[in-house]
């Protein structure tokens, strides 16, 4: 098949595009797939999820020292937690640690964050 301006609304790298597919011998075309081969339905059914959000948010250090503790509803410990600073405090600290607990994160910060960092936090679990 040579497809030509005439054929379509294409510009010149629309027909470069399609003449290299056609000349690849791994493509498949079209009308190698059957009516009704692809549906929603299928697509969902082979691509299942292999993580699912338990929750996510933005939390405020309460300070005092560098123990911090997230609260998460519904949180195993088997899950898995990410945490980053999204904006540090006056005095800046970092991460050395976060914990997935049953309910909660805990967070072990570089020093006492005092109560004016973000900890942005994502928590995911495993797809049965």
């Amino acid at each position: 098949m040579s497809v030509t301006p005439q054929q379509g609304a294409y510009n010149r790298a629309q027909i470069d595009k399609l003449e290299e597919l056609e000349a690849d011998q791994d493509t498949i075309t079209t009308s190698e797939i059957a009516t009704g081969a692809v549906t929603l339905e299928k697509i969902a059914a082979a691509a299942k999820p292999i993580y699912h959000v338990v929750g996510v948010g933005l939390f405020t250090t309460a300070g005092g020292d560098a123990n911090e503790s997230i609260t998460v509803a519904g949180m195993l410990d088997s899950d898995t937690a990410l945490v980053v600073v999204q904006k540090a405090g006056a005095t800046p600290r970092t991460i050395t640690s976060a914990t997935p607990g049953a309910g909660a994160i805990a967070v072990v910060m570089s020093g006492d964050p005092s109560t004016d960092h973000k900890l942005g936090w994502i928590v995911v679990r495993a797809a049965a």
